[in-house]
């Protein structure tokens, strides 16, 4: 089944995901119920014809064939990204440790330390393909030969702005996890930290995007030299000269636009460019140069 709908071409493209507006977008229905063999054949069609990238939001992850699917695709060359919720990680921990072992970093979304959950359901499949509804990738919505099959709906949505929007939403929870994880190993001592961000740690520091985020960490003032050693160690990031010197001494908007020059959402989590500021940026010419320099310009 198909629908269309269509928006208005003088709405002003916005970067927020909450405000509602309609989009040009075609889409699919899938009713898990009533044809659960069309779903899953539909989901692997869509992820046979990836090019580029999956990003996948999803609450309860527990189907291990999709998870032998994005190690291939990600063997392929793909860039292959997950969030779960902390509460399914009991369900998926052998997924978890599968994923881990062959280069995908399940980012785990820790409600159990915070208030409210990762509830979100949807898979992007490049730049122009979106899939959500009310069905987790689980095997009562995957399986066909499952003894239960839920009824779920589950929709496939071609739309390039569709996809746009969901994607910085992936970034915006993305990095409000790199907020947290950080936040937490800064706090704590690193044997009352979960397992499961232990397990984890030696991937997020060969991460780029979560280097980043360490980065603007460092150069926060509110937090103490303590604090920012003890996250240094539990993750075990070695920063070059080069690098430790950005966060210290360039200007504060350099700086912030440097580390959000992939993703854009970053800035929502980062601290106030005022507490990059110094008061003495540089130091101030010696006297003798100064004097020089005031005659020059009386001349």
């Amino acid at each position: 089944m198909s629908m269309e709908f269509s928006d208005s071409d003088e709405e002003k493209e916005t970067t927020s995901t909450a405000q509602p507006h309609l989009i040009d977008a075609k889409l699919e229905i899938l009713l898990l119920r009533y044809d659960p063999q069309n779903h899953n054949k539909r989901f692997f069609e869509l992820l046979d014809a990836t090019k580029k990238s999956v990003l996948m939001a999803m609450y309860w992850f527990t189907y291990q064939p999709i998870a032998h699917k994005l190690i291939a695709l990600k063997k392929k060359g793909l860039n292959v990204e997950l969030i779960i919720d902390e509460s399914g990680l009991k369900f998926s921990d052998a997924i978890f440790e599968l994923l881990l072992a062959n280069n995908i970093t399940p980012l785990v979304f820790p409600s159990k330390k915070i208030k409210g959950i990762m509830h979100q359901k949807f898979t992007l499949l490049d730049d122009n393909t979106v899939m959500t509804g009310s069905a987790n990738t689980t095997g009562s919505t995957l399986n066909p030969d499952s003894e239960y099959i839920n009824n779920e709906t589950v929709l496939v949505i071609h739309s390039k702005e569709a996809n746009k929007k969901l994607a910085y939403e992936f970034n915006q929870i993305k990095q409000g996890i790199y907020h947290y994880y950080i936040d937490f190993a800064a706090k704590h001592a690193s044997d009352i930290l979960p397992s499961w961000l232990a397990k984890l740690a030696p991937s997020l520091s060969q991460t780029n995007s979560f280097k980043r985020a360490f980065y603007i960490f460092l150069g926060r003032k509110n937090i103490s030299k303590t604090k920012k050693n003890r996250a240094k160690k539990f993750f075990k990031i070695k920063l070059t000269t080069r690098k430790s010197r950005l966060s210290r001494e360039r200007p504060a908007e350099e700086t912030l636009r440097l580390s959000t020059s992939q993703d854009s959402s970053f800035e929502l989590f980062s601290p106030p460019l005022a507490q990059f500021r110094k008061k003495k940026r540089y130091r101030p010419l010696p006297k003798k140069f100064r004097k020089q320099d005031e005659s020059d310009e009386n001349e």
